[in-house]
């Protein structure tokens, strides 16, 4: 299990896919052990970013259900919320970052709606690398 992998894990369910402010908690949660890490040591941080997975009608004003809509909500917010990640990693820059998705979701793609299905939305994980540089 991916988890016991790590030397520290935490879950709360204020960090879950239930809660709307899960990313920022998450990030907090991150900023907080990085901070007290020692600069010259390595850290390898993974976040499974709950903000991104269903639920996240509650992203988006109004809405009742998810949706696509409500999917780009989310994704507003966690990139709204990462700014503070960024800023506390680019302090012990030079940092490598890789950024990506568990799954797709579908939402209708041929009558599919969710990601318990075999289906190429699901199965396609975009992806993002970058360097993190330190402040000048």
């Amino acid at each position: 299990m991916l988890p016991n992998l790590f030397q520290e894990r935490y879950w709360s369910p204020e960090l879950g896919v239930t809660n709307p402010q899960s990313t920022e908690c998450q990030v907090k949660l991150a900023c907080d052990r990085i901070q007290v890490i020692p600069k010259q040591q390595r850290i390898f941080l993974f976040i499974n970013l709950s903000a991104l997975h269903q639920p996240n009608y509650f992203y988006l004003p109004g809405a009742q259900a998810d949706s696509i809509e409500s999917h780009g909500a989310a994704l507003e917010y966690v990139d709204q919320a990462l700014v503070s990640l960024w800023q506390g990693l680019r302090c012990r820059a030079p940092t490598y970052a890789i950024l990506c998705s568990d799954h797709g979701t579908t939402y209708g793609e041929d009558g599919y709606t969710g990601h318990r299905c075999a289906h190429p939305v699901v199965w396609t994980v975009p992806y993002a690398d970058v360097v993190i540089k330190p402040y000048r």
